[in-house]
């Protein structure tokens, strides 16, 4: 019940914002939803579902909201072993080719395993004119258990070891751009990271 009020709080919070800058709901984009959110404290991500619904009565067009990025307590896996896993997910030709996608994908470019599940062939390019057949759906909670057997026992780790080693070598305007996260969480991977624009010119200049 908590949650469910919480919902609509954040619901009509959002509104309220809207209404404050002449807005209606119907004018809402992608641009809006991203500035409210990280004005505010996490919570307010739970608008979510009101953004669905919006959608389905077509009021607005489709809408997202990004899951939290920002680092969990428990600390991120450490290169050597993310590098590890890798090595053995990228050449292992006995592995699952469908765990090996996975967690490689989890691995090198952080993303969560909520939108892995969610990926379609047709979100994926290959050099062949030719798709395979499409499988049976899979959910985030099974690929979260095949994934524990090459040593990714929490997904969170290794996803926010990928997001620091990408944040270390790329300004966050790019970094924001390359993972889909709002520029001013990945400023903040960015300053984790210990790295600065000015390190990213350096290393470009060196390349």
């Amino acid at each position: 019940m908590k949650y469910a009020r919480s919902l609509v709080s954040e619901a009509i919070k959002l509104v309220l914002w809207l209404h404050d800058q002449q807005l209606e709901l119907a004018d809402l984009r992608q641009d809006l939803i991203d500035e409210w959110i990280a004005a505010g404290l996490r919570m307010r991500r739970r608008v979510r579902l009101f953004l669905a619904w919006l959608q389905r009565a077509n009021v607005t067009g489709a809408l997202e909201v990004d899951w939290d990025d920002r680092p969990a307590a428990r600390p991120a896996i450490d290169d050597e072993q993310r590098f590890g896993i890798l090595r053995r997910l990228l050449h292992d030709q006995e592995l699952d080719l469908r765990d090996r996608f996975a967690g490689s994908v989890l691995l090198l470019h952080g993303k969560p395993i909520t939108r892995i599940v969610a990926l379609r062939t047709t979100d994926i390019r290959t050099s062949r004119s030719r798709r395979g057949p499409a499988g049976q759906h899979i959910t985030a909670d099974r690929l979260q258990q095949r994934l524990k057997r090459y040593g990714i026992e929490r997904s969170r780790e290794g996803r926010h070891a990928a997001l620091l080693a990408l944040a270390a070598r790329l300004p966050a305007p790019i970094l924001a751009e390359r993972i889909g996260i709002h520029q001013s969480r990945a400023a903040a991977w960015v300053r984790m990271a210990g790295s600065t624009y000015a390190d990213y010119v350096a290393l470009r200049t060196h390349d």
